[in-house]
This record gives structure tokens, C-alpha cells and sequence, in this order.
């Protein structure tokens, strides 16, 4: 645990790392509310996606963690949990601001990082 620190973020990322959290949080009510899935092999997989997602939690305060590096960490588990639950509300016009959201998110990050900001 002495090693453990609070991560450096750059302020490009707080949109995407916002906006990826608040869909993380939904996918998981929406997970407990509705199931796991209905069969038993969609359900052992989001369950070793949760246990991954929990054992990635120390990486986000280790030492000289940044905002990618953590991106790059829980990518995996929240493409999965969060693609399944836009696949699954059905809406087409909330799911395509969504994913709207989160393109211009990924947008202010590649203009900061070519200094167009």
C-alpha cells in the first residue's frame, strides 16, 4: 500500500474518463437489474469481466499512472459492459448521443495531444 498514489490526469481526459464512468456505473445497475444474461456463458463472462474490472481498480493508484495508461487498463472490461448495455436499451436516438458524446470526448483528447488546443 506505500506505493499506492493519487494518478495524474490531464484535463483532456476528464470528459472521456466522466462520460465512460457514468456508463460504467449504468451498465452495472442496469446488469443487476435485468440479469446477467440469459445464458450461462454471457453470464461467467461478465463475471470474470467484473472480477477484472475489480483487480484493475490498485492499477488505477499505482505509481506513475496517468490518464492513458489507465484508459488503456480498463479498455477491455468497459468496452464490454458498456457496448452490451447500448446494445441493449434499444433507443436508437439515445445510444447515438451517446456514442456522439463520447466520439467529441476522444476528439478534445487527439486535439490536445497535437496541441490544436
Amino acid at each position: 500500500f506505500k506505493y499506492l498514489r493519487i494518478p495524474s490526469f490531464s484535463e483532456y481526459y476528464f470528459p472521456l474518463t466522466g462520460c465512460l464512468f457514468m456508463l460504467l456505473i449504468a451498465s452495472f445497475i442496469y446488469n443487476l437489474a435485468n440479469g446477467g444474461g440469459n445464458t450461462v456463458k454471457k453470464q461467467r463472462s461478465k463475471t470474470i469481466l467484473l472480477w477484472m474490472t475489480l483487480f484493475s481498480v490498485p492499477g488505477f493508484f499505482s505509481g506513475g499512472a496517468n490518464s492513458a495508461i489507465i484508459l488503456l487498463t480498463f479498455a477491455v472490461p468497459l468496452s464490454f459492459f458498456i457496448g452490451d448495455f447500448l446494445f441493449r436499451i434499444r433507443r436508437i436516438k439515445i445510444t447515438n448521443t451517446l456514442l456522439v458524446m463520447l466520439l467529441i470526448c476522444a476528439a478534445v483528447i487527439l486535439a490536445g495531444e497535437l496541441a490544436l488546443l
